[in-house]
């Protein structure tokens, strides 16, 4: 009798254990599901976040390839509204306007739920701010005929992540307009380095060590008479470059349309695609034709007397 009911008991236990197993085995089970199923889930929003960056893109680089002038004539707008384009169709069909050919459904073969889109907008902007990278160039290329008296362009510089940047001011000049026009030969005080700080005192960056660079606060302006004349030539473009840095750029005229053509218009392009359900999303300006940038490789001189290759 007594046999019988210790094995009764030991069973007993052993029920109770084999349950916590199983419930505590259950509770590791889901818990595992739910974290492979959020990593699933993270991993996928990546995925699209990251397609949907990659087509805007591509958008922006078809855009790229669009003539200036053509871009900023097409311009649509509805209501005095800007007219947006609001799905692959209207986008496909703008570029189609304006001579381009592109299967932009192509791009979303890896988009293919009712959540994922495009939206293309584009704003004519006045004077908007906009980054010089390093190296690069921005023009303002004149007709001198067109510019008024006392046209002034004000151009304010500033560093980017950093407290000093270099910036080269280019002057070229020419006469004969509009029809023989001859570019005066370069000297070397058409061309001002500057290093815009922090302050007015100090030009804190290894790439401006050479100690040939003004010191120029960035919080003040620089001022350029785009009426000037030297040696019989009138003003035809300003060129800036940014070296050794970033710099963020504002201009404007000191009286709107004084500089003709030379207007400071740009295009805001605009770029939101949704791959399932995840949006990104890039933004660009666009120059017109008198504000184009370029390679800087016919800035610089191979030998300035020192042994480096710097711009001058």
């Amino acid at each position: 009798m007594n046999n019988c009911s210790k094995n009764k008991g030991y069973s007993g236990q052993a029920m109770v254990i084999a349950l916590v197993v199983i419930v505590v085995s259950v509770i590791i089970g889901m818990s595992i599901m739910a974290r492979s199923l959020r990593d699933k889930k993270s991993s996928n929003t990546e995925r699209y976040s990251t397609e949907a960056l990659e087509i805007s893109d591509s958008v922006i680089d078809i855009f790229s390839t669009v003539d200036t002038e053509t871009l900023f004539d097409n311009i649509e707008y509805e209501g005095g509204e800007i007219k947006r384009l609001e799905n692959i169709s209207q986008l496909q069909d703008y570029l189609k306007k304006i001579g381009v050919e592109s299967d932009i459904s192509s791009l979303f073969k890896n988009c293919s739920d009712d959540n994922s889109g495009i939206v293309v907008s584009m704003n004519k902007v006045d004077s908007e701010p906009l980054e010089l990278l390093e190296s690069n160039t921005f023009g303002y290329r004149l007709n001198p005929l067109q510019v008024q008296d006392q046209c002034t362009l004000t151009i304010k510089a500033e560093p980017t992540a950093a407290s000093s940047v270099g910036l080269i001011l280019h002057k070229i000049y020419g006469k004969g307009y509009p029809s023989s026009i001859e570019y005066k030969n370069y000297d070397f005080d058409d061309v001002v380095a500057y290093c815009i700080s922090d302050d007015s005192t100090t030009c804190k960056n290894s790439s401006l060590a050479d100690g040939a660079w003004i010191i120029f606060d960035k919080a003040t302006p620089l001022k350029i008479n785009l009426k000037e004349s030297k040696d019989g030539y009138m003003l035809d473009e300003v060129r800036i470059t940014a070296i050794g840095g970033v710099l963020g750029i504002e201009n404007s005229l000191s009286v709107a349309g004084c500089a003709g053509d030379m207007d400071l218009k740009m295009v805001k392009l605009s770029v939101m695609t949704t791959c399932n359900g995840e949006s990104r999303g890039k933004e660009v300006l666009v120059p017109n034709s008198n504000n184009l940038s370029y390679s800087t490789l016919f800035d610089y001189v191979f030998y300035n007397n020192q042994g480096f290759f710097q711009p001058y």
